[in-house]
Protein backbone atom coordinates (compact mmCIF):
# COMPACT_ATOMS: atom_id res chain seq x y z
CA UNK A 1 0.00 0.00 0.00
CA UNK A 2 1.12 3.61 -0.44
CA UNK A 3 1.75 5.35 2.87
CA UNK A 4 1.88 8.63 1.01
CA UNK A 5 -1.71 8.29 -0.11
CA UNK A 6 -2.91 7.17 3.30
CA UNK A 7 -2.04 10.55 4.74
CA UNK A 8 -5.30 12.08 3.56
CA UNK A 9 -6.99 13.71 0.59
CA UNK A 10 -4.90 16.92 0.57
CA UNK A 11 -3.20 16.58 -2.80
CA UNK A 12 -0.77 19.49 -2.85
CA UNK A 13 1.39 18.52 0.11
CA UNK A 14 1.19 14.83 -0.78
CA UNK A 15 2.37 15.44 -4.32
CA UNK A 16 5.25 17.54 -3.00
CA UNK A 17 6.28 14.80 -0.56
CA UNK A 18 5.97 12.12 -3.21
CA UNK A 19 7.99 14.15 -5.70
CA UNK A 20 10.85 14.77 -3.28
CA UNK A 21 10.97 11.09 -2.33
CA UNK A 22 11.12 10.02 -5.98
CA UNK A 23 14.00 12.46 -6.48
CA UNK A 24 15.80 10.90 -3.54
CA UNK A 25 15.49 7.40 -5.00
CA UNK A 26 16.66 8.52 -8.43
CA UNK A 27 19.69 10.36 -7.09
CA UNK A 28 20.57 7.59 -4.63
CA UNK A 29 20.69 5.14 -7.56
CA UNK A 30 22.98 7.53 -9.45
CA UNK A 31 25.32 7.67 -6.45
CA UNK A 32 25.52 3.87 -6.33
CA UNK A 33 25.97 3.51 -10.09
CA UNK A 34 28.80 6.06 -10.24
CA UNK A 35 30.42 4.56 -7.15
CA UNK A 36 30.39 1.11 -8.72
CA UNK A 37 32.02 2.54 -11.83
CA UNK A 38 34.82 3.90 -9.65
CA UNK A 39 35.13 0.79 -7.49
CA UNK A 40 35.34 -1.59 -10.43
CA UNK A 41 37.69 0.55 -12.49
CA UNK A 42 35.20 1.48 -15.18
CA UNK A 43 36.00 5.13 -14.39
CA UNK A 44 38.51 7.08 -12.32
CA UNK A 45 37.08 6.95 -8.79
CA UNK A 46 38.81 10.15 -7.69
CA UNK A 47 37.52 12.01 -10.73
CA UNK A 48 33.97 10.97 -9.77
CA UNK A 49 34.27 12.21 -6.20
CA UNK A 50 32.82 15.71 -6.64
CA UNK A 51 29.90 14.50 -8.77
CA UNK A 52 28.99 11.65 -6.44
CA UNK A 53 29.14 13.78 -3.30
CA UNK A 54 27.12 16.56 -4.94
CA UNK A 55 24.47 14.05 -5.97
CA UNK A 56 24.32 12.65 -2.46
CA UNK A 57 23.93 16.19 -1.13
CA UNK A 58 20.80 16.46 -3.29
CA UNK A 59 19.55 13.30 -1.61
CA UNK A 60 20.09 14.89 1.78
CA UNK A 61 18.43 18.13 0.74
CA UNK A 62 15.39 16.25 -0.56
CA UNK A 63 15.22 14.35 2.72
CA UNK A 64 15.17 17.62 4.62
CA UNK A 65 12.41 18.91 2.34
CA UNK A 66 10.32 15.77 2.89
CA UNK A 67 10.70 16.00 6.65
CA UNK A 68 9.69 19.65 6.57
CA UNK A 69 6.57 18.82 4.56
CA UNK A 70 5.71 15.96 6.91
CA UNK A 71 5.92 18.20 9.96
CA UNK A 72 3.66 20.76 8.29
CA UNK A 73 1.23 18.06 7.22
CA UNK A 74 1.05 16.54 10.69
CA UNK A 75 0.60 19.93 12.30
CA UNK A 76 -2.24 20.87 9.96
CA UNK A 77 -4.06 17.54 9.71
CA UNK A 78 -3.69 16.13 13.20
CA UNK A 79 -2.53 13.10 15.13
CA UNK A 80 -4.44 10.55 13.02
CA UNK A 81 -1.78 10.98 10.34
CA UNK A 82 1.17 10.34 12.68
CA UNK A 83 1.56 6.56 12.08
CA UNK A 84 1.85 7.10 8.35
CA UNK A 85 4.16 10.07 8.85
CA UNK A 86 6.48 7.91 10.93
CA UNK A 87 6.58 5.29 8.17
CA UNK A 88 7.59 7.88 5.61
CA UNK A 89 10.26 9.19 7.95
CA UNK A 90 11.68 5.65 8.06
CA UNK A 91 11.58 5.26 4.26
CA UNK A 92 13.31 8.61 3.79
CA UNK A 93 16.10 7.41 6.07
CA UNK A 94 16.45 4.26 3.96
CA UNK A 95 16.87 6.36 0.81
CA UNK A 96 19.44 8.53 2.59
CA UNK A 97 21.41 5.48 3.67
CA UNK A 98 21.53 4.14 0.11
CA UNK A 99 23.35 7.30 -0.85
CA UNK A 100 25.67 7.01 2.14
CA UNK A 101 26.68 3.45 1.33
CA UNK A 102 27.18 4.46 -2.28
CA UNK A 103 29.68 7.08 -1.11
CA UNK A 104 31.42 4.42 0.96
CA UNK A 105 31.80 2.29 -2.16
CA UNK A 106 33.34 5.20 -4.02
CA UNK A 107 35.75 6.01 -1.19
CA UNK A 108 36.82 2.37 -1.22
CA UNK A 109 37.43 2.63 -4.96
CA UNK A 110 39.55 5.73 -4.45
CA UNK A 111 42.00 3.63 -2.43
CA UNK A 112 42.75 1.44 -5.48
CA UNK A 113 42.69 -1.67 -3.30
CA UNK A 114 42.75 -5.23 -4.58
CA UNK A 115 39.30 -6.80 -4.93
CA UNK A 116 40.49 -10.36 -5.42
CA UNK A 117 40.73 -12.66 -8.40
CA UNK A 118 39.07 -12.19 -11.76
CA UNK A 119 36.24 -14.40 -10.51
CA UNK A 120 35.87 -12.30 -7.37
CA UNK A 121 35.67 -9.10 -9.40
CA UNK A 122 33.21 -10.69 -11.81
CA UNK A 123 30.95 -11.62 -8.89
CA UNK A 124 31.11 -8.05 -7.59
CA UNK A 125 30.28 -6.67 -11.01
CA UNK A 126 27.39 -9.09 -11.52
CA UNK A 127 25.86 -8.43 -8.12
CA UNK A 128 26.40 -4.70 -8.47
CA UNK A 129 24.49 -4.76 -11.75
CA UNK A 130 21.60 -6.68 -10.16
CA UNK A 131 21.45 -4.25 -7.26
CA UNK A 132 21.59 -1.23 -9.56
CA UNK A 133 18.76 -2.62 -11.66
CA UNK A 134 16.81 -3.34 -8.47
CA UNK A 135 17.10 0.27 -7.33
CA UNK A 136 15.38 1.37 -10.50
CA UNK A 137 12.73 -1.29 -10.07
CA UNK A 138 12.15 -0.27 -6.44
CA UNK A 139 11.51 3.32 -7.49
CA UNK A 140 9.04 2.20 -10.15
CA UNK A 141 7.27 -0.20 -7.78
CA UNK A 142 6.79 2.55 -5.25
CA UNK A 143 5.55 4.99 -7.87
CA UNK A 144 2.99 2.50 -9.19
CA UNK A 145 2.09 0.91 -5.81
CA UNK A 146 2.69 -2.54 -7.30
CA UNK A 147 2.28 -4.87 -4.31
CA UNK A 148 2.64 -8.03 -6.43
CA UNK A 149 5.85 -6.71 -7.92
CA UNK A 150 6.95 -5.82 -4.40
CA UNK A 151 6.59 -9.43 -3.30
CA UNK A 152 8.73 -10.57 -6.22
CA UNK A 153 11.29 -7.88 -5.46
CA UNK A 154 11.66 -8.99 -1.87
CA UNK A 155 12.16 -12.63 -2.89
CA UNK A 156 14.86 -11.57 -5.33
CA UNK A 157 16.39 -9.38 -2.64
CA UNK A 158 16.69 -12.32 -0.24
CA UNK A 159 18.48 -14.30 -2.94
CA UNK A 160 20.90 -11.44 -3.58
CA UNK A 161 21.66 -10.87 0.11
CA UNK A 162 22.18 -14.61 0.64
CA UNK A 163 24.75 -14.65 -2.15
CA UNK A 164 26.43 -11.56 -0.74
CA UNK A 165 26.60 -13.18 2.70
CA UNK A 166 28.16 -16.31 1.23
CA UNK A 167 30.83 -14.24 -0.53
CA UNK A 168 31.51 -12.27 2.65
CA UNK A 169 31.98 -15.50 4.59
CA UNK A 170 34.32 -16.81 1.91
CA UNK A 171 36.34 -13.62 2.07
CA UNK A 172 36.58 -13.78 5.85
CA UNK A 173 37.83 -17.35 5.63
CA UNK A 174 40.33 -16.62 2.84
CA UNK A 175 43.99 -17.30 3.58
CA UNK A 176 47.07 -15.99 1.83
CA UNK A 177 45.37 -12.79 0.67
CA UNK A 178 44.00 -9.55 2.05
CA UNK A 179 40.28 -9.76 1.31
CA UNK A 180 39.34 -6.76 3.45
CA UNK A 181 38.44 -4.45 0.54
CA UNK A 182 36.31 -7.09 -1.14
CA UNK A 183 34.49 -7.94 2.07
CA UNK A 184 33.79 -4.26 2.76
CA UNK A 185 32.47 -3.74 -0.77
CA UNK A 186 30.17 -6.75 -0.42
CA UNK A 187 28.89 -5.51 2.93
CA UNK A 188 28.21 -2.03 1.53
CA UNK A 189 26.34 -3.58 -1.39
CA UNK A 190 24.27 -5.66 1.01
CA UNK A 191 23.27 -2.56 2.95
CA UNK A 192 22.22 -0.83 -0.28
CA UNK A 193 20.06 -3.84 -1.12
CA UNK A 194 18.49 -4.09 2.33
CA UNK A 195 17.56 -0.42 2.41
CA UNK A 196 15.97 -0.71 -1.03
CA UNK A 197 13.96 -3.69 0.20
CA UNK A 198 12.89 -1.81 3.31
CA UNK A 199 11.37 0.81 1.01
CA UNK A 200 9.59 -1.79 -1.09
CA UNK A 201 8.39 -3.57 2.06
CA UNK A 202 6.00 -0.67 2.66
CA UNK A 203 3.96 -1.97 -0.28
CA UNK A 204 3.38 -5.43 1.15
CA UNK A 205 3.94 -5.56 4.91
CA UNK A 206 1.91 -4.31 7.88
CA UNK A 207 3.17 -1.10 9.44
CA UNK A 208 4.77 -2.82 12.43
CA UNK A 209 6.85 -5.15 10.19
CA UNK A 210 8.25 -2.54 7.81
CA UNK A 211 12.04 -2.29 8.10
CA UNK A 212 12.29 -5.90 9.30
CA UNK A 213 11.88 -7.69 5.97
CA UNK A 214 15.25 -9.44 6.28
CA UNK A 215 14.75 -10.72 9.82
CA UNK A 216 14.32 -14.46 10.15
CA UNK A 217 10.70 -15.34 10.86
Amino acid sequence: MSWFKKLGPESRSLETIHGHFQEMLRDAKTVVDKALDGLLGRADAKALHAEVFATDERVNQAATAVRRELVVHGTVHGTETFPSLLVIMSLVKDAERIGDYGKNLLLLGEQSLQLGSAADRAALERLGARISKGLGIARELYATEDAEGGEAFMKESKAITAELDALVNAGLAATGENAAARVLALRFLKRVQTHASNIVSSLVLPLDQIDFYDEKR
